[in-house]
């Protein structure tokens, strides 16, 4: 399931005009494995290097804005695409031989809370 988000805004380039697939293809190579965390990295450090004060200009606090909406939406979507299916396929499993080991608990469980923090 690592690569489930990336494969997922892959497939999501063909749906949309030639045009716009360089973005697309760089919205996905974002969503590779590894790469999210690292990005969300660079915007941890880029937010730890803002002097902050009472009153700081309008632009500097869009700025702020603009990198925790891009962290945010990169986790989100990350989360939803990989937790999601494997929430979905552990419970799938379990309902299936009707036995429950004791790592499927900790499986469903981390997904669980995975997609609550993400929501």
């Amino acid at each position: 399931w690592v690569f489930a988000p990336f494969l997922f805004h892959l497939a999501s380039i063909f749906l949309k005009p030639i045009r716009e697939w360089k973005h697309g293809l760089k919205e996905a190579l974002c969503h590779f494995p590894l790469v999210v965390a690292l990005l969300n990295s660079y915007a941890t450090f880029k937010l730890s290097q803002i002097k902050y004060s009472d009153s700081m200009p309008v632009g500097l606090l869009r700025e702020i804005e603009e990198i925790k909406m891009q962290a945010g939406k990169l986790t989100q979507t990350e989360a939803f695409i990989e937790s999601g299916p494997q929430l979905i396929l552990q419970i799938h499993i379990i309902l299936c031989t009707g036995h429950v080991e004791t790592t499927q608990l900790i499986s469903i469980l981390i997904s669980l809370i995975s997609l609550t923090i993400a929501a």
